[in-house]
């Protein structure tokens, strides 16, 4: 999908040129996929995904082991699909918010590139570029087309995304709990210089048990993190015990989204 040039211009990059990263986590050529022995199925949840032009998501790529969410845990009028393991982490996530008296739901899940192409361009046309680019991410630059993240809306706010979610009862629990099932929140409040979006409490991604656990017990941004483990910080875990998996693999969904279609990312 192309869209028309007043939309191509991308913000100015938070994180180095991925060919000059020297780091256990050095990243193949944005342009070629360089390895073709590289096992597809060993590629991490941890994928960094900005407004950077390097980490953007190729538009024929999806992921392929994607499944539908019980319509039980969707708002009403909405459906949505995620990756399996993403998918069951989070019925079950909710299901524990229900036993705790907590009904939450999910407006959105997977989203290809070109249905964010769309919103991205009906955002433009309503708002223009500056503030759509605050609220919205750009075809390629959306976390949701990885298939792992949801946006999360309550009941008690007649199912709307708002930032209201974030007095309640329901949030503050999830807030506290999202990490033991392997979500974390996406863009935090006043983190819009480090992410270029507004504070988006009802955005949470699937990164794992351990690395979400481990985010949320730094209190580090996600995307502080992410760019952490990109770069083998071996303080972390992730740069540790996960930078073998990494290396090389992280930016294939943004190289080769043929050979992607039947591998992890």
């Amino acid at each position: 999908m192309f869209l028309p040039l007043l939309l191509l211009p991308i913000l100015a990059s938070h994180v180095p040129l991925l060919t000059s990263v020297s780091s256990p986590l050095s990243l193949a050529s944005h342009e070629v996929y360089s390895d073709e022995s590289q096992d597809d199925s060993e590629l991490p949840l941890l994928l960094l995904v900005n407004k950077s032009k390097e980490t953007e998501l190729h538009e024929d790529w999806s992921p392929e082991d994607m499944v539908a969410i019980d319509s039980e845990f969707m708002a009403p009028g909405s459906r949505g699909e995620l990756r399996a393991d993403a998918a069951a982490a989070l019925e079950n996530l909710l299901k524990a918010g229900e036993r705790e008296g907590h009904e939450i739901r999910v407006r959105s899940a997977f989203r290809s590139f070109a249905k964010q192409g769309r919103i991205f361009h009906n955002k433009t046309r309503r708002y223009g570029f500056p503030r759509a680019s605050r609220v919205s991410a750009e075809a390629g630059h959306s976390q949701h087309q990885l298939g792992t993240t949801v946006d999360i809306v309550l009941p008690r706010y007649r199912n709307r995304i708002t930032q209201r979610i974030a007095k309640s009862p329901e949030w503050k629990w999830l807030s506290s709990t999202a990490h033991e099932f392997g979500f974390a929140l996406s863009y935090p409040r006043s983190q819009e210089e480090l992410t270029g979006y507004m504070y988006e409490p009802w955005h949470y991604r699937y990164l794992g048990i351990a690395a979400a656990t481990e985010m949320w017990e730094r209190d580090m941004p996600m995307e502080t993190y992410l760019r952490a483990c990109r770069e083998g910080d071996r303080d972390l875990r992730c740069g540790d015990e996960l930078a073998d998996d990494c290396a090389g693999n992280q930016s294939v969904a943004q190289e080769s989204p043929r050979r992607l279609l039947d591998g992890e990312f």
